[in-house]
C-alpha cells in the first residue's frame, strides 16, 4: 500500500493566482471524492509556501530525489489544470512535464490531467514530446474546443473527455460589503505584442469617459502589479489602486462591486464571469478567447455544481 493516494503537478508556487485557484479546485474534488489531505501531497515550486496556505505536503518539483520519493510513495499523479503542454516561451516546458509523465509510468503510477488545455504548439518538438505524452495518460480532460480538436484530429487520441476550466467549480458565494464608488478593473499581463492590447484596452476604457469611474489595477501575478505600475508610471492609464490578488477571500469585495472588467488573464475573466460582472477579454491566447466564446453562450447560475458533478464523476473513475 502506498502512502498516498495522489500527487497533485500544476503550476503551482509560482505566485500566479490563477493557478492556486486550480490547486484549491482540485483539493476541493479530491476532498469531495473522500480522499483525506493526509492522502495527497503537492508537487511545488515553493513547497514551504504551499504547505502554508493549503495546510497539505508538499515537495519541490525541482528535486530529483524528491520526486522519486514521491512517486514511489503515490498512487496516483493528477495534474490539476492549466496548460502544460505549450511551447510559446520555451519547449523545455514541454520535455519537462514529457519526463515526469515517463517517469511515473516506469514507476507504476497512473496518471491523469484535467482541466487542461493543450497548445500553442508552434515546434515540431513541442508537438512531439505533448502527443507522446498525453497518450500515456488514463484520462485527459480538456477544457476548450480548439484542445479538443487538436487532441482528438491532430494526435488522434482516445483518452479524452470535454470539460471545463476547473475554477468554474469553485464555490465563490462570498458576502461582500457594499462599495460607494464606482470603479472598473483593469488586468494586464507581460506579452510580446503588449502594445497591441494596451491600445485595445484604452479605446475600450475611452467609452467609460463620461461615467467617471475610477480604474483599479489588479494583478494575478508580481509580473502583472510590476506592469501595470510601470504603465500607471507613464500615465498610460491613471489608476485609482491597484491589488495584487493573492488570497481568495480578497475577490469578493473587488469583484462584486465593480462595474465591469477588463483584463487578459484567463482567470481574471473567469472570477469576473463567476461573480456575474460584465468583462470583456484581452484575448492574447487560445484558451482565453475559447473562454469568451463560452461565457457568451453560457450563465454563471447553476454552473458551480455542473462543473462539479463532472469532476466528481471523473473523480469516481479515478478513485474506484
Amino acid at each position: 500500500m502506498r502512502k498516498y493516494k495522489a500527487a497533485l503537478i500544476g503550476y503551482y508556487g509560482f505566485n500566479n493566482f490563477g493557478d492556486e485557484l486550480l490547486l484549491q479546485a482540485s483539493l476541493n474534488m479530491l476532498e469531495r471524492a473522500g480522499i483525506n489531505r493526509s492522502e495527497i501531497i503537492i508537487l511545488s515550486n515553493q513547497p514551504d509556501n504551499t504547505e502554508n496556505i493549503f495546510n497539505i505536503k508538499a515537495i519541490s518539483r525541482w528535486s530529483f530525489k524528491a520526486l522519486i520519493k514521491t512517486l514511489i510513495n503515490c498512487e496516483r499523479l493528477i495534474f490539476g489544470g492549466g496548460g502544460i503542454f505549450q511551447d510559446s516561451t520555451s519547449v523545455k516546458s514541454c520535455v519537462w512535464y514529457w519526463a515526469l509523465i515517463k517517469l511515473a509510468k516506469l514507476l507504476r503510477v497512473k496518471v491523469y490531467a484535467l482541466g487542461q488545455s493543450i497548445g500553442p504548439l508552434k515546434t515540431r518538438a513541442g508537438k512531439f514530446f505533448a502527443k507522446n505524452a498525453l497518450k500515456d495518460l488514463e484520462i485527459l480532460q480538456v477544457r476548450d474546443e480548439p484542445s479538443l480538436t487538436l487532441a482528438l484530429n491532430n494526435f488522434r487520441l482516445n483518452n479524452i473527455i470535454s470539460g471545463c476550466d476547473l475554477a468554474l467549480s469553485l464555490d465563490l458565494n462570498f458576502k461582500a460589503q457594499a462599495s460607494s464608488q464606482d470603479y472598473i478593473l483593469l488586468n494586464l499581463r507581460p506579452h510580446r505584442d503588449l502594445n497591441k492590447f494596451v491600445n485595445q484596452a484604452q479605446d475600450i476604457l475611452q467609452e467609460f469617459n463620461n461615467y467617471n469611474y475610477n480604474i483599479i489595477g489588479v494583478a494575478f501575478s508580481p509580473e502583472d502589479f510590476e506592469l501595470l505600475s510601470k504603465l500607471d508610471a507613464i500615465k498610460i492609464y491613471k489608476l485609482y489602486k491597484f491589488y495584487n490578488i493573492s488570497d481568495i477571500n480578497n475577490l469578493a469585495d473587488l469583484f462584486i462591486n465593480a462595474k465591469f472588467a477588463l483584463g487578459m488573464r484567463l482567470h481574471f475573466n473567469i472570477i469576473a464571469f463567476k461573480f456575474n460582472l460584465k468583462f470583456h477579454a484581452l484575448c492574447y491566447d487560445p484558451k482565453v478567447e475559447a473562454f469568451n466564446n463560452f461565457a457568451l453562450n453560457n450563465q454563471a447560475k447553476d454552473l458551480t455544481s455542473k462543473v462539479q458533478r463532472e469532476l466528481d464523476e471523473i473523480a469516481y473513475k479515478i478513485f474506484s
